[in-house]
Formats: structure tokens, sequence, C-alpha cells
């Protein structure tokens, strides 16, 4: 599923520092019986060209289009399908309005397709520790959020990652509860 695999190897990138927060938490996320990846690419449309007798859409342009995402979070199903029930975007030592828009426009097309998908955004190594939460943005489209600061002592550090994976198993399960009123 990785898509910029030498970005990943780059020390100082930001897909660096996400896959190395992604396999710090991957052993809590795995214990719980799902999957995470980084570099994930993620449909965000489908979209009909005609209808059949039934006055039903057909799929036209089903899943082709994609946006890549930070860290996906899924259900791997027996036929190698997967549900995708969490997405995490993520900066390094800050963010700006710019990126809140964008990420939270990705939010928006990912969840018109994934109505059930719980989307967040976290900033890891942030230089600044008084930043303003993102949920009071007004474009912001995400369901939760972390910062990361860099000047936190180390069990500061632990504690917070440990709540984070603790607010992400929560997410994983409003998103299976959603998954189910809308599919089954």
């Amino acid at each position: 599923m990785a898509i910029n695999t030498k970005a990943e190897t780059r020390d100082g990138t930001e897909q660096y520092a996400i896959k190395n927060f992604v396999d710090l938490i991957r052993p809590q996320i795995e214990g719980l019986g799902y999957k995470i990846t980084t570099q994930a690419n993620l449909p965000y449309t489908n979209f009909c060209d005609r209808i059949d007798v039934n006055g039903k859409g057909l799929d036209y342009g089903k899943g082709k289009k994609s946006y890549a995402v930070d860290v996906l979070i899924y259900r791997e199903l027996e036929n190698d399908e997967k549900v995708p029930l969490v997405v995490v975007e993520g900066k390094i030592r800050g963010y700006s309005t710019h990126d809140i828009i964008t990420y939270s426009e990705k939010a928006r097309t990912h969840k018109s397709v994934f109505p059930h998908i719980q989307y967040g955004f976290i900033v890891l190594d942030a230089s600044d520790s008084d930043f303003m939460p993102l949920r009071y943005y007004l474009h912001s489209t995400f369901d939760f959020e972390e910062i990361f600061p860099n000047s936190e002592a180390s069990d500061e550090q632990t504690n917070r990652t440990n709540s984070f994976i603790r607010q992400l198993e929560n997410q994983i399960k409003i998103a299976e509860r959603k998954h189910k009123i809308f599919f089954h």
C-alpha cells in the first residue's frame, strides 16, 4: 500500500516522522485486531454516468480517484479486502491554516465515499506547545486531533502517546458502529 517508501526512509521528512510514529503504536493497534499502514491510497469519489432500468446509478468511476493518506487503520477481511476505519493526517513541527483547509477537504471527500470513517490530524515534534486546538478552526472536519510537543519530557511523551492510542481505540469503535449502521 505504500506509495512513497523513499520519503519514509529519509530522516527529517514528514513521512519518515509519521512512519516512525506508526511503528511505535503499531503493536497496540494490531493487538486490538486491526491493521495500520502509512501512505495508503484511499478513494475519494464514486460517480455515475447512467442509471439502470430500475433507476439505480451504475458506478462509472467507482474508486478510480484516490488521495494518499498519511495513516490508515483498517479491518482486514478474509478475501484481502479492507474496511477503512480511521485516517490520520499529520504534519511535523507546525501547521498552517492552509494545512487545515486542505486536510479538511480530503476528510470531507473521503467521508462522502466512506461515511463511517473517523478522520484525525496530528502534529509531531511540534515546536510550540501553545498551538490553538484544531477543532476551533472553521474549516476543520476532523473528528479528533493531537499535538505532540517536542518540549515534553520522555514520560510526558509516553503518557500522551498512550492517551492517543486510547483515543484511536475509541475512534475505531465509533467507526465500526457507524459502519454497521450504514452497511448492515
